[in-house]
């Protein structure tokens, strides 16, 4: 499946961003983990606190995303692009 489709969860991955905003405009949120698969976390993640610089993030990602060998190339473009985000960068 992955191999054919780069974000099987990106439907997932918007109802995340929405419910870390509902959450953090209830009770502020201080600290957001993230951990792959799906690399999905770590985009919501990025999307909810790339204007919050306030937020400290932690991107679990000692599993394999961009290096494993299975991956079709536009899944390894995919995760590549994931494991660059950079908030400070804007």
């Amino acid at each position: 499946m992955r191999y054919f489709i780069k974000d099987e969860y990106s439907g997932w991955q918007k109802s995340a961003e929405k419910k870390l905003e509902e959450i953090h405009s209830k009770d502020a949120i201080d600290v957001v983990i993230s951990s792959f698969f799906p690399a999905a976390s770590h985009v919501a993640s990025y999307d909810f606190l790339k204007n919050k610089p306030e937020i400290f993030w932690v991107a679990d990602m000692r599993d394999e995303m961009s290096f494993n060998l299975l991956n079709a190339s536009s899944v390894k473009s995919y995760y590549l692009k994931a494991e660059g985000m950079d908030r400070s960068k804007g």
